[in-house]
């Protein structure tokens, strides 16, 4: 049984890799921190970000994390309304089951072809940190 204690928003987190920092979201159990992030360096004219189901994570506080798992979808059918010089993207989500209903996250990212955003999903334990998910967008 995982609880989890806390999910907060963060900023500039660096997992050790030498030119990225990522911001998204954490989750933190009693037994792990999860991160679901995306790179944060504006390179051109791409569109990119995050969010989440919820405006408040006050409800999860407390609920056991029975599950957690990405899907990897393009949003051909709800993107918001794109530029004219933008015509590639894709969304990538993670889907956190806990006793108290799902909570989803989405990272997202339009652009023409040529700048990628890389998206980690990272586990976080004491005495080591375990990269679940890096794909690009």
């Amino acid at each position: 049984m995982e609880i989890i204690k806390n999910i907060k928003e963060v900023n500039d987190v660096d997992f050790g890799e030498r030119w990225s920092e990522y911001d998204g979201y954490c989750i933190e159990t009693d037994k792990r921190q999860l991160y679901f992030v995306i790179s944060n360096e504006q390179c051109c004219c791409e569109n990119w970000g995050y969010l989440s189901s919820e405006d408040d994570f006050g409800s999860f506080i407390g609920s056991e994390l029975k599950n957690v798992y990405v899907t990897d979808t393009k949003l051909e059918t709800i993107v918001p309304k794109m530029e004219e010089d933008l015509d590639a993207g894709s969304a990538m989500f993670i889907n956190v089951e806990t006793t108290r209903g799902l909570l989803q996250f989405a990272a997202y990212n339009e652009h023409n072809g040529y700048y990628g955003h890389d998206v980690l999903l990272v586990s976080k334990y004491d005495d080591k940190t375990i990269i679940d998910v890096n794909e690009a967008l």
